[in-house]
């Protein structure tokens, strides 16, 4: 989402980008002064913070632009102009959206769950060997190169199809979140809660979820960056989620070790992106997870039953 203006906490009145950063250039004590790039929010009524980029700097090699201030914010959807903007133009579309599992019509989303399932099993059954190493919390000298992908075109399609439809679900369900005014429905039109339908790792024990199970899940993540200059090949990143889990005997913060180099395909390089300025900034991540965990084989661990070089096919990252 592009934000053209957002509404100033100092000056207390919408702003363009250019016209915030021109304020930010004027001499300290004008009545139209900025001082902070962060004073800023989606409207006077809406809380999402955001921040001009290349704030008073006048050396700038991209045009100033309003950012989000934080990951996963949330929009007050009932005062929110843009959220309500939105939903007005969706309700004027004459066409929807078909993305094979679900469609959306307007701002009504219907699902079929049967698909969803179909979808989930889809892209998690080829890949699901015994012979493919999990990514998971141990030492960069035991990762190695694993193939655990058919290498046929076809099936490889049908993979990206389906990986395509479920990432779809998730981004139109994060953008609810965020405040997006949708309402889901069953094929038989009857009104769902989505969120049902995914599993909360904040709340797999409580609900006695086995993590042995394909699911679509998600939970709350940080991200170390673990930078191997003499080896550049053995840098990686370890993922782990917040909520600790259990399976069979095993308690602990699921984890991932995604190895830079071997996780890097088509596809995937602006999750890498994604990553490495989560380990740099130190933020949290919103993480969604196709397909099951297993326990590492030194029995300390939890990680995703997918190997390396696949990891971040099955990764919805916000």
């Amino acid at each position: 989402m592009s934000f053209p203006s957002a509404y100033s906490l100092e000056l207390k009145t919408d702003l363009t980008a250019k016209e915030a950063y021109d304020f930010s250039r004027t001499p300290i004590g004008s009545s139209h002064h900025l001082t902070d790039a962060k004073k800023f929010q989606c409207g006077e009524k809406c809380p999402f913070k955001l921040t001009l980029a290349n704030f008073n700097n006048p050396d700038f090699n991209k045009t100033p632009y309003f950012t989000p201030g934080a990951r996963n914010q949330e929009h007050d959807p009932d005062n929110c102009q843009r959220m309500i903007e939105h939903y007005q133009q969706r309700e004027q579309e004459v066409t929807s959206e078909n993305h094979g599992s679900f469609s959306r019509e307007k701002n009504k989303l219907i699902i079929d769950l049967d698909l969803v399932k179909g979808s989930l099993a889809i892209v998690t059954e080829p890949r699901q060997k015994n012979e493919s190493t999990p990514s998971s919390e141990i030492s960069n000298t035991q990762m190695t190169h694993q193939r655990s992908r058919s290498s046929s075109t076809e099936d490889n399609k049908t993979f990206r199809s389906h990986i395509k439809q479920l990432t779809a679900l998730i981004r139109y369900f994060l953008e609810y979140q965020s405040g997006e005014k949708y309402t889901f429905y069953s094929k038989n039109k009857q009104e769902i809660q989505l969120e049902r339908y995914f599993v909360n790792l904040a709340e797999a024990d409580q609900k006695g979820i086995n993590l042995e199970v394909v699911h679509i899940y998600y939970d709350t993540a940080t991200v170390k960056y673990f930078d191997n200059k003499l080896q550049p090949e053995k840098s990686y990143f370890l993922v782990r989620f917040n909520s600790k889990c259990t399976i069979d005997g095993v308690t602990n913060y699921p984890s991932i070790t995604i190895n830079k180099s071997l996780a890097d395909h088509h596809g995937v390089k602006g999750k890498l992106k994604t990553l490495e300025k989560a380990a740099k900034d130190k933020q949290l991540l919103k993480l969604f997870y196709f397909g099951k965990f297993r326990k590492h084989s030194s029995k300390k661990y939890i990680n995703p039953d997918v190997g390396y070089e696949d990891i971040l096919d099955y990764l919805v990252i916000s």
